[in-house]
């Protein structure tokens, strides 16, 4: 912040001095940081659970029910983060992340107990649309509490909890797993995720207007007091919707390349386990293990294009995301080819390297969680700050849908044309992803 800015004044009418609203800043940007890293990553314990759960023999419901089951989990979660993201616009993200976080594993804690695939799919459904809540806050609070110019780092450092709480669950799970029964992977999650709930209310805020400090935009000098409205003045839902949704081709252009990212991303994320364990003949823990280690590199990829594109390409985040996508097909297309076309020994051999595997899941994580973070990260901006919430919200629904088609697509496509088929999708929706996401090169 510049030297001999003037006194802010609260809404208490009185002053703080500039570096009294610098040290409160800091100090809440902090806080609030390492608060939205757990509370999201929360979310994860009570959502991967499911996909480590039917690994197990003993998990009573066939893979066509767990498909259909993931199918109409991945479009109602994907459906209700658009709508939670336009209510999270206009609430208070304070209560808005644990009170969806709390509901999430109540579902799943019943989930756990069911005997019954009806009641089961209902309990996944029900926590779909709390689970909805998670990342919209996510969204709102980091847009209201950074500018521009390291968003996009802090951004990637949040958007880390998607790994820390995957490899947790992944790893945990599969200590359950083998040493309980598949439905502690629901009850212990759960009743952690309750106690980080209350953990989260007393631990985040809303915006820095609710703590008497300055917006965002005063703060960093990109506008002046007198420049902003009113702080009572509030448009309606459907002109915000308008102005900076429906009529958002940039925004719409994010989307498409975000649903081919979650292609990717939610055909390893559901499938990664089981076709480990039926291509390379491994067990749970290692399949586990394998999955955990592509979400350590996703953690890198995240943090990786949050500061390089903020640092060097703060307006031109799609170049990245094109690059990377482009070569992650590249990537995955190789170790296709080397585990199941070519049948030579020593390539055979050199693959089953546990160095050379876990390169090859580090790098694939690592290109897949770097455009995940540039599809929600572009899609805040291009939506604004008055929509940042219901712009991130748009992107994860359309991804979502993705997730919808991986559910049943997947498992279908191996069942006529095995597990190969399925790598070749993975390839061919990387480089879609990549072209879409070309064309926002020139969009700001």
């Amino acid at each position: 912040m510049s030297q001999g800015v003037r006194p802010y004044e609260t809404t208490e009418n009185n002053y703080k001095t500039a570096d009294e609203v610098s040290r409160e800043y800091t100090y809440w940007r902090h806080r609030l940081t390492y608060g939205l890293i757990v509370g999201y990553a929360s979310f994860y314990l009570v959502r991967q659970n499911f996909s480590m759960a039917k690994t197990s023999p003993k998990f009573p419901f066939s893979a066509e029910a767990v498909g259909w089951g993931f199918s109409v989990f991945s479009i109602i979660y994907g459906v209700f983060k658009f709508v939670s993201g336009a209510i999270c616009d206009r609430s208070n993200a304070r209560y808005f992340m644990p009170v969806g976080l709390a509901c999430a594993a109540l579902a799943s804690l019943i989930a756990g107990c069911c005997h019954s695939a009806f009641c089961f799919g209902l309990m996944l459904a029900v926590s779909a649309c709390f689970q909805s809540m998670g990342w919209p806050s996510v969204s709102r609070t980091l847009t209201q509490w950074f500018g521009p110019r390291e968003l996009g780092m802090r951004w990637g450092i949040v958007n880390a909890s998607h790994q820390i709480g995957s490899i947790c669950i992944l790893l945990g799970g599969a200590w359950l797993l083998e040493c309980y029964s598949w439905r502690y992977l629901f009850i212990v999650p759960s009743v952690i995720c309750f106690a980080i709930a209350i953990w989260l209310w007393e631990r985040l805020r809303d915006t820095p207007e609710s703590l008497g400090l300055p917006s965002v935009e005063v703060y960093e000098g990109l506008q002046t007091e007198e420049d902003m409205p009113p702080s009572d003045v509030r448009e309606s839902f459907f002109t915000i919707f308008k102005e900076h949704i429906l009529f958002n081709y940039r925004l719409w252009i994010v989307c498409v390349a975000n649903f081919f990212v979650y292609f990717v991303r939610m055909g390893y994320f559901c499938w990664g386990p089981t076709i480990i364990a039926q291509t390379q003949q491994s067990g749970v823990m290692v399949a586990g293990c394998k999955v955990a280690i592509l979400e350590a590199g996703g953690l890198l990829g995240g943090l990786f294009v949050g500061w390089f594109t903020d640092k060097y390409m703060p307006s031109r985040r799609g170049v990245c995301g094109a690059y990377m996508m482009i070569l992650l097909g590249v990537v995955i297309g190789i170790y296709w080819i080397l585990t199941s076309v070519v049948q030579d020994p020593l390539w055979s051999a050199w693959m089953a390297s546990p160095i050379v595997d876990t390169m090859f899941w580090a790098v694939t994580g690592f290109l897949i969680y770097g455009p995940q973070t540039l599809g929600g990260l572009s899609g805040a901006e291009f939506g604004s700050k008055k929509a940042a919430a219901a712009a991130a919200g748009l992107t994860g629904t359309v991804g979502y849908l993705a997730g919808g088609c991986v559910g049943i697509g997947v498992p279908t496509i191996a069942r006529y044309w095995g597990w190969d088929a399925a790598y070749i999708s993975f390839v061919v929706t990387s480089i879609l992803g990549g072209i879409f996401f070309a064309l926002t090169l020139k969009k700001r």
